[in-house]
């Protein structure tokens, strides 16, 4: 009679710090620095613009909560794919798993890639192939820290995300510190750049609010590895949620206080061009570093997350 084979099984190892590290790790990537410029274009005014990012932020979090909800009655590894094939079997979990694998999950990492080399060219010339070979290198060395295993992974993210979340910190500290020697514009009213009306406006603008917000989902991902996961999502998903929109609306008001709406529209990096203004060129620098650690740190939260899901898919013969 033989023996069953043994399964391999995750170590339960993560906690709600960890879990909160992995959502604001993922979410908060480039889009801070890259969509509210072109957001501006679709409004006239401020007041449009923060509304439409508070709208989005509610229904994030309520997205939030439902699946806080679903990690707790299923509290496996796998997130989503877990999700759906409970609910509408494992053909649509199979589509769903391999749809993340070339498609979903992998496309956002290799443009996080790029985006870290393009910050990275900063400091010294990138271009042609030692931009692409960097771009690579960057996502070996992320994958490397997974592949020696997931201790070493939520490490580096716990570092990069306090990184980032301590960095756009002090970008609101030292905005509000030189306060007085800036006139706010957000009373600036200008035309918008596109005549699509209202609903042609404001649907490209919601997308890319929405996009800026992706990857809070993916805390249920690894929930297999969380020691105790009906208390460790939920909690994850309220704080780090709470977490990412008080940054995203401080940081989106602070460019709409310094630049305006026209100023905002035509810079594309309006980050570091208030670092400029508030503390001279040292400030372009700080902001090129913590948009590569931002970058950075959501690939690896991608791939932290994402790599489950193939598990998973494994485990249940989905996958090879």
């Amino acid at each position: 009679m033989q023996d069953t084979p043994i399964q391999p099984q995750l170590r339960k190892s993560l906690t709600t710090f960890d879990g909160v590290a992995l959502l604001i790790g993922i979410t908060i990537g480039s889009g801070i620095y890259s969509t509210p410029y072109i957001i501006a274009g679709y409004f006239s005014s401020f007041g449009g613009v923060m509304l439409t990012w508070l709208i989005v932020g509610a229904f994030v979090m309520i997205g939030g909560l439902i699946y806080a909800e679903l990690g707790t009655r299923i509290p496996t590894t796998g997130g989503e794919y877990a999700y759906i094939t409970k609910a509408f079997g494992p053909f649509a979990g199979f589509m769903f798993g391999w749809a993340q694998l070339f498609i979903i999950r992998t496309s956002p990492g290799a443009a996080l890639a790029i985006i870290t080399a393009d910050y990275l060219g900063f400091f010294f010339p990138l271009e042609g192939w030692s931009h692409t070979l960097t771009a690579l290198s960057v996502i070996a060395l992320v994958g490397l820290f997974n592949y020696v295993g997931v201790q070493w992974a939520a490490l580096f993210q716990r570092v990069t995300t306090v990184a980032k979340v301590a960095g756009l910190a002090a970008f609101a500290v030292l905005f509000a510190a030189l306060l007085g020697g800036t006139e706010s514009k957000l009373a600036e009213v200008s035309q918008p750049m596109t005549d699509a009306g209202f609903l042609g406006n404001l649907i490209p603008a919601l997308m890319l609010i929405v996009f800026t917000h992706a990857g809070w989902d993916r805390v249920g991902y690894v929930a297999g590895e969380m020691k105790n996961p009906r208390q460790v999502i939920p909690k994850s998903m309220l704080i780090g949620l709470g977490i990412v929109l008080v940054i995203y609306w401080t940081v989106i008001t602070i460019y709409h206080y310094v630049l305006g709406m026209d100023a905002l529209r035509a810079t594309a990096t309006p980050a570091a061009d208030i670092a400029t203004i508030m503390i001279g060129t040292v400030g372009a620098g700080a902001v090129a570093i913590l948009a590569i650690v931002s970058a950075v740190s959501s690939i690896n939260g991608t791939t932290m997350s994402a790599s489950r899901v193939y598990y998973a898919m494994a485990h249940d013969g989905l996958f090879f």
